[in-house]
């Protein structure tokens, strides 16, 4: 089966921010493209979860990205391997914080990431960056600092997995 997306709008913008979480260098063929499962679209990359909530009903599985300036092609594979049971990995955090651009004026990542740290949270910034790009109103769950974080914006998540942190030192100045 292919999935062609042309038009601009919602879908491919989804389908743009899923693309960010697939792995660009994996051992785990699966993880190198997205999966269709009912109505989502999902990809990680093992240090990261994007999926987008779709209106449109595809044939569920797994699809290898074609794209260009123009158009956006799903081309379903026929033996890809696993890919993780996605699902389980979905955090169930009731603390969160809401951050939006139309009130700051500083980068939202920036802000979420300063936020996250204030409670012992650390998350890759790249991952938040590609995960906050879209500007908007987001949600930022979380937990205790060795769980994941999660964003969610309009039918859209980012699943971020912590990074360990050393303990804190403190310093004394002798004089």
């Amino acid at each position: 089966m292919i999935i062609e997306i042309v038009e601009r709008g919602k879908m491919l913008d989804c389908l743009q921010f899923v693309c960010r979480a697939v792995a660009l260098e994996s051992s785990r063929y699966a993880l190198k493209m997205i999966l269709v499962d009912e109505n989502c679209f999902v990809a990680t990359d093992g240090r990261r979860m994007h999926i987008a909530n779709i209106k449109h009903e595809y044939e569920q599985g797994l699809y290898r990205i074609v794209q260009n300036d123009k158009i956006v092609v799903l081309l379903k594979e026929q033996d890809p391997g696993r890919f993780p049971e996605w699902r389980n990995i979905i955090p169930k955090h009731k603390d969160y914080f809401t951050i939006d651009d139309n009130k700051l004026t500083d980068n939202l990542d920036t802000v979420a990431a300063f936020a996250l740290a204030q409670k012992g949270i650390a998350c890759r910034y790249n991952n938040l960056h590609e995960a906050l790009g879209e500007y908007g109103v987001w949600d930022i769950y979380f937990g205790k600092p060795c769980e994941p974080v999660m964003c969610t914006s309009d039918g859209k998540q980012a699943i971020l997995m912590p990074v360990n942190t050393p303990p804190k030192i403190e310093f004394k100045v002798i004089t």
